[in-house]
């Protein structure tokens, strides 16, 4: 399966929950201006936040969004993946 198929077809979540996460997984790829790959680890790290903040109940897409923001720069370098064997490197554009 891949990150936007997570997103997308949620599976045990009421349908508030599936649209927030929908909802919340665009506004983020837009802000990051992400192409949602699904090799990319990035994407990845979004799709598992956006998962376990709709799993803990929050169905308001902004308020997903704004805390995966946070938590995606608290990561070291900020998400970037900005050297090769980061945790989230982005597949695209390699060093």
């Amino acid at each position: 399966m891949t990150a936007t198929a997570s997103v997308s077809e949620p599976t045990h979540l009421d349908p508030a929950q599936g649209e927030a996460m929908r909802a919340a997984f665009q506004k983020v790829c837009d802000a990051l201006w992400l192409k949602c790959g699904p090799d990319d680890a990035i994407t990845e790290f979004v799709v598992t936040k956006i998962t376990q903040l709709a799993n803990a109940g929050e169905v308001d897409p902004d308020r997903i969004c704004g805390q995966v923001l946070i938590e995606l720069a608290e990561q070291p370098g900020g998400g970037r993946g900005v050297y090769r064997g980061h945790p989230l490197q982005s597949t695209r554009g390699q060093v």
